[in-house]
Parts: C-alpha cells; structure tokens; sequence
C-alpha cells in the first residue's frame, strides 16, 4: 500500500497540480500532519487558511 504522498506524486504525474484528487490528497497530508480529521480541517476552514497563507509567501 502506498502512502498519501506516494499517491499525490503519481496523481500529480498523471493530471497535474490543479487536479482535484491531488488537491484532495494534499488535504489529507495536511490533517494527518495536524492531527486533525480533514472533515474537522474542512469544517474549521483551516486547510483554506493554511493555504492561502503559503501562496501569499
């Protein structure tokens, strides 16, 4: 089994950066890395703000 950077690698390969399953697998990456559900980082909107702080850098 691979794990979900694996699967964002090869999904970015596949389709590209702004591919919805690879946004959807750097969501997970970044709620495991919380400790956080993504349904509680969804929820809270923190994936969003988390974001758009690292684009703005």
């Amino acid at each position: 089994m691979s794990t979900l950077q694996e699967q964002l690698e090869r999904e970015i390969q596949k389709r590209g950066e702004q591919s919805p399953v690879a946004q959807m697998l750097r969501n997970q990456i970044e709620a495991e890395k919380s400790g956080k559900t993504f349904q509680e980082l969804y929820l809270t909107r923190s994936v969003a703000k988390r974001e758009s702080s690292q684009t703005k850098k």
